[in-house]
């Protein structure tokens, strides 16, 4: 499920992150908090962005290597690095 559907609905779930990471400082369990809550990878990766001010890389390190997601570091690792080898293949395809 993903809140994305209702720009409303994620805003208020952003406010309740927003009121416990400044609560609490933990981002491991906002983050937890926010997959609860029916974010996916994506909204919660702009959530961190937001709630600490980071750029996308470091949101993106931050939500994928967060227990919340663990689950499904291995299969997001093996799916990017099948794709870097066929785009690597098609580069060299086309040289």
């Amino acid at each position: 499920m993903s809140v994305t559907g209702s720009g409303e609905e994620f805003h208020g779930v952003l406010e309740r992150a927003r009121r416990s990471y400044s609560a609490s400082g933990d981002i491991e369990q906002v983050i937890d908090d926010l997959r609860g809550a029916g974010l996916n990878m994506i909204e919660c990766i702009k959530a961190v962005m937001e709630l600490q001010g980071r750029g996308l890389a470091e949101a993106k390190k931050t939500v994928h290597f967060s227990k919340a997601w663990s689950d499904l570091r291995e299969a997001h690792d093996a799916a990017h690095v099948s794709l870097t080898h066929a785009l690597t293949d098609e580069l060299r395809s086309d040289s």
